[in-house]
């Protein structure tokens, strides 16, 4: 990702459903879509395309560029304790 105008510029795939995943990146590239406009997409679930999104928001996040929703699918947080 080119940081500065936080632009995907590639992606490298391996395995079962590559090209579905890099198709739909090259379309996000020759669309000239920000990396906040990736994690805004909405996929179906569960897609290997979905992860692709779910990989822009964590990006977003760590960027700082705007808040973004918690992924509900994440695993990184245990989930808060009601009591």
């Amino acid at each position: 990702m080119e940081t500065t105008r936080r632009q995907i510029v590639g992606a490298h795939v391996l395995g079962e459903y590559s090209a579905e995943v890099i198709q739909m990146v090259a379309t996000c590239m020759a669309a000239g879509m920000r990396i906040e406009d990736v994690a805004e997409l909405q996929f179906a679930f569960p897609t290997f395309t979905e992860g692709v999104n779910q990989a822009a928001q964590m990006v977003v996040n760590q960027l700082g560029v705007r808040p973004m929703p918690r992924l509900w699918s994440s695993l990184e947080a245990t989930p808060p304790v009601l009591e």
